[in-house]
């Protein structure tokens, strides 16, 4: 007897269980959840930091080559709609899913 395979989870559907909920949709507004970072300070007086999400695996043997994106703009000029939309289109949220996903905060950007 062969059985239906269940649809495979989403990358973004594994992101919900390093998140935390910070704001439950209302009506067919998605929820909204914070994914857990680590932040690594690289310089305090210009308000330099790197932050990562999960670990380095090794593909092939040999760490993937990092890639580093800078941001430049006035305040208000949609630096950080720009780093949740990359967020959540890397990790595969569609406009079915019932929630969204935020690495940066208007609390993160006070700090």
């Amino acid at each position: 007897v062969q059985t239906k395979a269940s649809p495979l989870e989403s990358a973004a559907s594994r992101m919900l269980a390093f998140s935390d909920l910070i704001e439950t949709g209302v009506d067919e507004s998605p929820n909204i959840y914070k994914i857990h970072y680590q932040e690594q300070v690289i310089n305090a007086k210009m308000r330099l930091k790197k932050c990562s999400i999960g670990e380095r695996l090794p593909m092939d043997g040999t760490h993937p080559t990092e890639k580093i994106i800078l941001l430049i703009g006035v305040s208000g000029g949609g630096k950080t709609t720009l780093i949740n939309a990359l967020v959540n289109y890397f990790y595969g949220t569609t406009w079915k899913d019932n929630f969204r996903l935020r690495l940066i905060t208007e609390e993160d950007e006070g700090s």
